[in-house]
């Protein structure tokens, strides 16, 4: 009888002893330099080349219903007709300002990768001040840089 009374009390100790040891493996002893770092800041630099103009259907659309209907002053810039024609365009947009000479991509504090250049040209009209006219051009990538979110005349 005495054992069955000390059964559960080891029961218990044991259990005791392995929730110890569970939660003693699942806290991390990486050294703090292994530590992954915070998102980083608008301050990482990302080379233009590294990027991809993969512009898909429903970035299209984005595009094409914010960025080609003309400039709303305040709320959105317009691109010039030759880059709202199709979505071949749009890639034909991204390529130019990741090809430029001027172009520099830098991470937004929201993950994303935005590359600006001045393309030399007319590439739409700036939101602000009237809708003057900008020969600069952004396209906002995500994280990874494999695909573009949007893009537009102006900068961020």
């Amino acid at each position: 009888m005495e054992s069955k009374q000390s059964s559960p009390i080891l029961l218990i100790r044991v259990l005791a002893s392995m929730t110890l040891m569970v939660a003693a493996s699942c806290t991390s002893s990486r050294p703090p330099e292994q530590v992954a770092e915070p998102l980083a800041t608008s301050t990482e630099v990302i080379a233009c080349g590294a990027l991809s103009c993969n512009i898909s259907t429903a970035t299209w659309t984005h595009i094409q219903q914010r960025h080609c209907t003309g400039c709303a002053v305040g709320d959105r810039s317009a691109f010039v007709a030759a880059y709202c024609a199709n979505q071949a365009a749009a890639v034909t947009f991204c390529t130019a300002v990741l090809a430029s000479a001027s172009c520099a991509a830098t991470r937004q504090s929201n993950g994303r990768i935005a590359a600006t250049a001045d393309l030399g040209h007319a590439v739409g009209n700036l939101r602000a001040m009237g809708c003057p006219s900008s020969t600069t051009g952004t396209v906002i990538f995500a994280n990874d840089g494999g695909s573009v979110v949007t893009q537009f005349p102006g900068t961020p």
